[in-house]
């Protein structure tokens, strides 16, 4: 924006060239009343001081360095020598200092036109009292007229500083001074001088993170040197949020085992010099966890309890949102969630017995010791396989186990290798492996029962047999009748139409007492049985 108006003049003074010799010429012998420095009445012995200032000079709102005439003096008149002087200017103190008692201050301040109150103390040597002078002093603006432009840029971004680009002309030839630019609230924020009649000021990052977002006004304000007189302008632009994009990644990898006790998400946001506002972990539209981005960027980490996503690949977003400094933004990150690899063990809680129904006790966990024992056991169904041939299933219960029970006759006597294979669930992954059993023979119990235990001579011995066993058998086997020892008088099969029951009619035997024992001989799926000894007499 250009401006031609003149500033308004801070003191009325003369017009044209007589300004300046009027401004030298009025000079005031600015001499006020001497006061003694408050607590620092001088002792009997101490040289009174009289101090006197004269701003000689005019002090153009251009220029920076601004000169004061001093003179410290004893009663008699007499330049005092040594100590300092300083200057206080528009309440700023040490505007000026010199380490003399009299002669040429320089007061060095960027002022305004107007007046101002200034206060020269003296701090003597050993021997003198100490002296202020009080009073004002005058800045002038000039009376040539200058114009201002001045570009911002189409935007401030947070974390970036700008540049105001500032263009000054005045009538005559191209003017010198300085430039300064005044924020929202009036104070200045930047300051530089011409050259060749321009100047750029620097809006840092510092200044640009503590303006408001919006538009934003700023004033450019010209101070000439010499006669030339004061401008101003104003330039508006706007104070965005940076643009970034966010880095997540997935500490240890992108896949997740259901078992392991936490996940983590990991994000920054590279090349942003603040953040702050919230960032938020989604799964699709659910939402997984909430945090604080720190205003000072740094990495944030999502800790995720295990079990918040099921088995799978999952499309996670994270999304940054309610930054003063960063544009809401989100990015994404894939991760495949595992199941826990399982592993079984079997064993038979009794012996297995050939006949008898067969009780395998499984039990499925994970395969890894580290896996997390949250109190969710492993659930799904064991089955039991011989070869290709199934025997039985179950369902696992607490602590994931099962009994899983099959026929007493599907697994031959001996040893037996077995297949146990899970099913798996939604966190475990289906598992096989084998197991060996041993399959006893069926145990069985004989009992003979004669008929008659005395036999007249043309009579034949009649034995009732019977055969009993825990296990299902279908045929017995071969029974023995063995009279007085090892001698076998007859042998028979019992078949399943027995059903273990039988009578035995023995040959004719010679007449005297007799002993006899029926015995069960011994087979592939049962043991070797013998009755008790009976005794008998053939007359």
């Amino acid at each position: 924006m250009t401006s031609g108006d003149a500033v308004p003049r801070a003191s009325v003074l003369p017009s044209g060239a007589g300004a300046r010799l009027v401004a030298a010429a009025t000079a005031l012998v600015l001499a006020l009343t001497v006061l003694v420095a408050p607590g620092a009445r001088a002792a009997d012995d101490l040289i009174p001081t009289t101090m006197t200032v004269e701003q000689r000079e005019t002090w153009w709102a251009g220029t920076v360095d601004h000169p004061l005439e001093v003179r410290t003096t004893t009663p008699d008149g007499a330049f005092v020598t040594g100590g300092r002087l300083i200057a206080e200017v528009a309440g700023i103190d040490y505007a000026g200092t010199m380490w003399a008692s009299s002669g040429r201050m320089n007061v060095r301040l960027h002022l305004a036109p107007g007046t101002y109150p200034a206060i020269v103390r003296y701090y003597p040597p050993d021997g003198y009292a100490a002296t202020e002078w009080t009073g004002t002093v005058v800045v002038s603006d000039g009376t040539i007229r200058s114009a201002i432009s001045a570009q911002a840029p189409d935007a401030l971004t947070r974390g970036n500083g700008g540049d105001v680009r500032v263009s000054v002309t005045a009538d005559g030839g191209t003017p010198e001074g300085r430039v300064e630019l005044r924020g929202p609230n009036g104070r200045a924020i930047a300051m530089a001088s011409l050259v060749d009649g321009a100047a750029v000021l620097h809006v840092d990052e510092e200044t640009v993170r503590q303006l408001p977002l919006g538009d934003v006004t700023f004033e450019v304000v010209f101070h000439g040197v010499d006669d030339v007189r004061s401008a101003r302008a104003t330039v508006t632009t706007r104070v965005v949020r940076a643009r970034a994009s966010l880095d997540v990644w997935i500490p240890g990898g992108s896949t997740w085992d259901i078992g392991h006790p936490f996940w983590k998400v990991a994000v920054d946001v590279p090349g942003a010099d603040q953040v702050g506002g919230t960032l938020s972990l989604y799964d699709g539209d659910r939402l997984l966890g909430r945090r604080t981005a720190e205003e000072d960027p740094r990495t944030e980490v999502f800790v995720l309890e295990a079990g918040k996503l099921l088995p799978g690949r999952h499309e996670l977003d994270v999304r940054l949102t309610g930054s003063a400094y960063v544009e809401d933004t989100k990015a994404s990150v894939t991760v495949k969630v595992a199941k826990v690899a399982s592993d079984s063990d079997a064993w038979t809680p009794e012996p297995l017995v050939w006949g008898t129904r067969h009780t395998l006790r499984v039990r499925v966990f994970p395969a890894r010791d580290n896996s997390l024992n949250d109190g969710r056991y492993v659930t799904g169904t064991a089955t039991v396989y011989r070869g290709s041939t199934r025997l039985g299933s179950a369902r696992l219960g607490r602590e994931g186990a099962a009994d899983v029970t099959f026929a007493g006759r599907s697994v031959p006597v001996g040893t037996s290798r077995l297949r146990i294979v899970y099913s798996g669930d939604a966190r475990n992954t289906a598992s096989t492996s084998t197991t060996s059993v041993r399959v006893r023979k069926a145990t069985t119990t004989v009992r003979a029962t004669l008929v008659d235990k005395t036999v007249e001579g043309s009579q034949r011995v009649k034995v009732k047999v019977k055969v009993s066993s825990p296990s299902k058998i279908p045929d017995i086997g071969m029974l023995k009748v063995k009279v007085d020892g090892e001698k076998t008088v007859k042998t028979v099969r019992m078949k399943k139409k027995h059903k273990g029951r039988m009578t035995i009619t023995l040959p004719r035997l010679s007449q005297e007492h007799h002993r006899l024992k029926v015995v069960l001989v011994g087979s592939a799926t049962t043991k070797y049985g013998e009755s008790p000894t009976r005794y008998f007499r053939v007359r």
